[in-house]
């Protein structure tokens, strides 16, 4: 997978699992490395417990040198919360209408060309 980052593209091995064993834990992860191999600036804000963080709120907030930031929202296809929430959607609605980039990301190639300028 090519990735942007400092001096110029890179290539990277992501350990990746088959799909099928694979769950969002793992889909964000891989995006987490991807972004830290581009030089991003990353915060994680998925939670697995309950706490008082906003419902909706997207799992990573990056900022990339090159692309600006990104709200980052990883939906494994074959869980069972594949699904966006009411409250994620609204999320995401809000985040298009202010003109701010929100990705809903499959798969670690999404992100991959959301950082080399490719349509996503």
């Amino acid at each position: 997978m090519e990735i942007p980052g400092a001096g110029g593209a890179m290539t990277a091995a992501i350990r990746v699992r088959a799909l099928d064993r694979r769950d969002e834990g793992d889909l964000q992860r891989e995006v987490w490395q991807l972004l830290k191999l581009a030089g991003c600036k990353s915060y994680w804000l998925s939670q697995v417990r309950k706490t008082q963080q906003t419902k909706g709120v997207a799992d990573i907030l990056t900022f990339s040198p090159r692309r600006g930031q990104a709200w980052i929202e990883c939906k494994h296809p074959r869980s069972r919360s594949s699904k966006q929430r009411p409250e994620q959607l609204e999320f995401q609605q809000w985040c298009h209408r202010s003109g701010v980039t929100y990705l809903l990301v499959r798969d670690a190639q999404t992100v991959a060309d959301w950082l080399s300028g490719r349509a996503v």
